[in-house]
C-alpha cells in the first residue's frame, strides 16, 4: 500500500512539474506486470559520476555556484507548488550535452506539505537534516516543511567544493550524532570565498527556523553569494553553464558500465505460475498512469516575476474559444470534458470570485495535477464560451 502511494505520488508531481531544470515526463504507461515512466534522456551524465571522474573528486566554486543556482531555480519552483523534494543529492542531479542541470527521482517528493506539521522522515542519510535526524526518534514533526531541502543544498555546496560531505562517520549512528550535534568545520587552508563560508553556514544552520531559506526560498538566491546572478537569464538558459561534459559519440559514455550493461528480465506473461506469484497493478491503483506530454508543455516557461500586476482580459475576436486550452491538452479527453463540467458547476453554484470557489479551484488543482496559473486559463475559456454562448470549437 505504501509504494503503490508513492508511486501515484511521484507520477502526480512529474505531471505538475514543467520546468528546465527539473527532468520532463514524456510518457506513463502499464501493462499486464509493469508500471513504466519515461523521461527525458540526460546525456551529461550525473554530477556524482562526473565529480567522481575528476582527479581532484570536487568543482571548482564558479562551477559549483553555476550548477547549484540553476538547481536553486527548480527548488524554488517546487516550493511555489507546495512541494518538498526530500532527497537532493548528486546522484538526482542529471546533465544535459550543453551542461544544463535536470533535477530528477521525486519518488520522495511529497506535495501539500505546508498544511501539515508532520512529515514523514526520509531521504538519504548523509543529507538528512537535524530535524529529520530528531525525527527518527520523537517522530517526526517540523514548523519549516521546505527547510530540510535547503540542508541538503548547503551539503551539496560543500561536498561540490570540497570533495566530501560537511558530515561524514564509518556508522549511521555517529553520523546522526554529528548531524545534530557536531559544529560545521571547513578545511585548514580552503581558498572558499568568505560569501560561499556564509551561504554554507547559514544552509547547515541547525534549528530549522534560522536556515536560510525557510521562511522564504527565494532568500537563498537573495544571498551574496549569488551576487551578479541573473536568474532570470538563467531561467530562459541564456548564460552559458561554466562545466559543459564532454562530447563523445556514444551516448553512454557519461554513465558507468554496470548500469548500461545491466540486463532487464522481461516478465512472462505466458506463464500462470509466474503470474500467480505476483499481483497485476490495477487501472483503478494507478489511474495516473496514462499520460503523454504535449511538445508544448515542454516548451521553457517564461520568469515567474514575484509580483505581477493584475492584466486586463483580452478584448474579444467574436470568435468562440479554442477547446481544449493549452494547459490541459496533455489530459485524456474524458479527464478534459470531467474538468470542463465540474468548473461549470462549481461557477454556477458559487460565482467566480468567492472564498468557496477558491477551496473548489484548490481541491480541482490537486485532483487533476495541474498548476493554479493552469486552471485560471482553464476557468477562463470556460467562462468565455459561456458569455459567448457558441459551442467550443475543436482544436487544429
Amino acid at each position: 500500500q505504501q509504494q503503490q502511494q508513492h508511486m501515484n505520488d511521484e507520477l502526480k508531481v512529474l505531471r505538475m512539474v514543467n520546468h528546465p531544470f527539473m527532468i520532463s515526463l514524456l510518457y506513463a504507461f502499464q501493462n499486464q506486470a509493469s508500471l513504466f515512466l519515461v523521461l527525458e534522456f540526460m546525456q551529461g551524465g550525473d554530477l556524482y559520476i562526473t565529480m567522481q571522474a575528476r582527479p581532484e573528486k570536487h568543482f571548482t566554486e564558479p562551477e559549483t555556484k553555476f550548477i547549484t543556482a540553476e538547481l536553486s531555480l527548480a527548488l524554488c519552483h517546487l516550493h511555489r507548488l507546495d512541494i518538498a523534494f526530500r532527497d537532493l543529492k548528486p546522484e538526482n542531479v542529471l546533465f544535459d550535452l550543453e551542461g544544463h542541470v535536470r533535477l530528477t527521482d521525486f519518488g520522495l517528493a511529497k506535495e501539500g506539505v505546508t498544511d501539515s506539521d508532520r512529515q514523514t522522515v526520509c531521504g538519504t542519510p548523509i543529507y538528512m537534516s537535524p530535524e529529520a535526524v530528531r525525527g527518527m526518534n520523537q517522530g517526526p514533526s517540523t514548523t519549516h516543511p521546505m527547510a530540510n531541502d535547503w540542508w541538503a543544498f548547503g551539503t551539496l555546496i560543500y561536498e561540490m567544493v570540497f570533495g566530501k560531505a560537511p558530515y561524514s562517520a564509518r556508522s549511521f549512528d555517529n553520523l546522526m550524532k554529528k548531524i545534530t550535534q557536531d559544529e560545521l568545520s571547513f578545511p585548514a587552508g580552503h581558498s572558499f570565498s568568505a560569501d560561499g563560508v556564509d551561504i554554507v553556514t547559514r544552509l547547515l544552520e541547525k534549528t530549522e527556523a534560522d536556515r536560510l531559506g525557510a521562511e522564504d526560498s527565494p532568500e537563498v538566491q537573495r544571498h551574496p553569494w549569488f551576487a551578479g546572478v541573473d536568474f532570470d537569464a538563467m531561467l530562459r538558459k541564456e548564460i552559458p553553464p561554466v562545466f559543459v561534459p564532454e562530447q563523445h559519440d556514444d551516448p553512454l559514455k557519461h554513465f558507468p558500465d554496470k548500469l548500461t550493461t545491466e540486463v532487464v528480465e522481461k516478465a512472462d506473461f505466458q506463464s500462470p505460475a509466474k503470474a500467480q506469484l505476483a499481483r497485476s497493478p490495477s487501472r483503478e491503483e494507478f489511474p495516473l498512469f496514462d499520460y503523454r506530454r504535449s511538445r508544448d508543455d515542454l516548451a521553457e516557461p517564461e520568469p515567474e516575476p514575484e509580483a505581477t500586476a493584475a492584466q486586463p482580459a483580452p478584448a474579444s475576436t467574436g470568435m468562440a474559444p479554442v477547446w481544449p486550452p493549452e494547459a490541459i491538452r496533455f489530459m485524456p479527453k474524458g479527464e478534459q470534458e470531467e474538468l470542463k463540467q465540474l468548473i461549470k458547476d462549481a461557477l454556477r453554484v458559487h460565482g467566480a470570485d468567492s472564498p468557496a470557489m477558491d477551496a473548489e479551484k484548490d481541491r480541482l488543482e490537486r485532483q487533476f495535477c495541474i498548476e493554479l496559473g493552469q486552471l485560471d486559463d482553464v476557468i477562463a475559456a470556460v467562462q468565455q464560451q459561456q458569455q459567448s454562448m457558441r459551442p467550443l470549437t475543436p482544436a487544429g
